[in-house]
């Protein structure tokens, strides 16, 4: 589980240094959180983390926060071919 949660926090320093939104890493921080917490207690925690899966959230949280700044971003005009 500690590894879980190093991880969770590595990777929500990556979504930080992309510059996700405030609202992003919060969700990215609860749901890391509670991964840890309920991950932590035995035999329930197991089932938990296969069920949760906090890290796939988070990537999936990460993908649509990169997607939705792509599409704000003013195009140059130059194509990308």
């Amino acid at each position: 589980d500690l590894a879980g949660a190093a991880l969770s926090i590595r990777n929500i320093h990556w979504a930080y240094q992309l510059g996700a939104e405030r609202r992003v890493l919060r969700q990215m921080s609860l749901n890391a959180a509670i991964d840890a917490l309920i991950g932590a207690i035995p035999v329930i925690g197991t089932v938990f983390d296969f069920w949760f899966r906090a890290q796939l959230r988070n990537l999936q949280l990460l993908i649509e926060a990169m997607e939705r700044q792509r599409q704000h971003q003013p195009s140059d005009g130059v194509p990308l071919a």
